[in-house]
């Protein structure tokens, strides 16, 4: 969640992201990974795709491999979910980057949780045995060994919160 979103005025949203864009400055690459209030709505989902880009891809770097979903592609009535388009993506992404050293695996809602969504099952099995650490967040408070099926090989982390809100300045007295 990089914004506090859930609007259906693109132009409050548009606000957010513009505040966030004045803070979000760093010396490395930063990568964007959709939450439910960055995209909760069509009309959201469209304009990240827009100003953005795609909702979920990959990368490597000194030989691990990242994979970036976005369990807020498709949704209904609130639940999370990725998508045939997107499973498809990273089936055939984890089996073209099998060499790699480790893999990273990043979502925003844990979709491992409570014995995974098919969906999520699907990839767990596409991993096979390889190293892989998964990173997601969406809980509000850090979890770590988030996930039954977490190995010496396999690490499951829900992390905390990292926006807080701004206060008002303490007002003076004369």
């Amino acid at each position: 969640d990089l914004i506090e979103g859930n609007s259906m005025r693109m132009e409050d949203v548009a606000a957010e992201w513009t505040d966030f864009f004045s803070h979000a400055r760093l010396d490395a690459p930063l990568f964007y990974l959709p939450g439910n209030h960055d995209v909760s709505n069509p009309d959201m989902l469209r304009w990240w795709k827009e100003h953005l880009g795609r909702t979920y891809y990959s990368f490597d770097y000194r030989g691990s491999h990242f994979l970036v979903l976005n369990s807020q592609e498709h949704w209904e009535e609130g639940a999370s979910s990725l998508g045939a388009e997107q499973i498809e993506f990273a089936l055939q992404d984890l089996e073209a980057h099998r060499d790699a050293a480790h893999t990273f695996i990043f979502l925003h809602v844990p979709l491992w949780r409570g014995g995974g969504t098919p969906e999520w099952n699907a990839i767990e099995a596409a991993l096979g045995d390889r190293p892989c650490t998964m990173f997601a967040g969406h809980e509000h408070r850090l979890q770590t060994g988030a996930s039954p099926a977490e190995t010496p090989l396999r690490r499951y982390f829900v992390l905390s919160s990292t926006k807080g809100e701004a206060l008002a300045p303490p007002a003076t007295t004369p």
